[in-house]
């Protein structure tokens, strides 16, 4: 006879799930972290405001012609409003940079609510077709302003000369050659380039040299060469570069002294 197999299922057993249970001494700490963290919440949103910590005034430290404190308050249109604590400095210093005759700055938070501008301008290097030159490349119309140091002065009759030439490279060419003139006592006093590139140089006091449209810078220092062997140096109106062997000499007309009989 068979036996019978008695197949006992398991039965599951119930779960708990895990209590989370806090130290009552922990409890309190919790209430204080988080009391605080509102705390700090709330003051770091109220000292955002610009009405906590407005800006009030704006100073400048340096020698100042051209930058005023109407331009930096444009600069500072908008970020003003954000108040001392969270204004950009970076962003108003590159503002500030793209000014015309502006050098370098530096802005300072001065607490609790000026902002200060050490500034340095640029000076002029070349005043050319009644706008001035700086070392940045950039031009400034003349207009009322005078500068009074001895700089080149430049006419360039070709009309697109801001966007087709290189000025600054130009000028420091200019200058290295005025070097060289200053060795024979001779000093630009002004100078032309026509719209074909044909250089016009005035020297003052003296006479006007045409260096023509090519190599002038060489031909110039050639000329220089035989100068100190010239004569007559004193009665030279105009010196012609512009031949492959040499040079064309002018000189001033003698003037016309009448004479009377008796």
């Amino acid at each position: 006879m068979a036996k019978k197999m008695a197949i006992k299922k398991a039965t599951k057993e119930k779960k708990t799930k895990p209590k989370l249970v806090v130290p009552e001494f922990v409890a309190p700490t919790i209430t204080v972290v988080f009391v605080l963290s509102l705390c700090v919440v709330g003051w770091i949103i109220f000292a955002k405001s610009p009405s906590f910590w407005p800006v009030k005034q704006i100073t400048t430290i340096g020698k100042l012609e051209h930058v005023s404190q109407q331009q930096l308050l444009e600069i500072l249109e908008i970020e003003i409003s954000r108040g001392m604590l969270t204004i950009d400095l970076q962003n108003i210093r590159q503002k500030t940079l793209q000014l015309p005759w502006v050098k370098s700055v530096d802005v300072r938070k001065d607490w609790p609510d000026t902002l200060t501008f050490f500034l340095e301008e640029f000076q002029p290097i070349a005043l050319i077709n009644e706008h001035y030159l700086t070392e940045r490349g950039s031009l400034i119309e003349r207009g009322t302003y005078v500068y009074n140091q001895p700089i080149l002065t430049l006419a360039i009759e070709n009309k697109n000369f801001d966007k087709e030439i290189d000025l600054v490279a130009l000028v420091k060419s200019i200058g290295d050659l005025q070097k060289k003139l200053e060795d024979h006592q001779l000093i630009i006093e002004k100078m032309t380039i026509s719209e074909s590139n044909s250089w016009l140089i005035s020297i003052e006091n003296k006479f006007v040299i045409k260096a023509g449209r090519r190599h002038q810078v060489k031909r110039i220092e050639s000329f220089l060469d035989v100068y100190p062997d010239l004569q007559s140096k004193n009665k030279l109106e105009s010196i012609d570069l512009r031949y492959s062997n040499g040079l064309a000499v002018k000189l001033l007309e003698e003037p016309v002294i009448p004479v009377q009989n008796g």
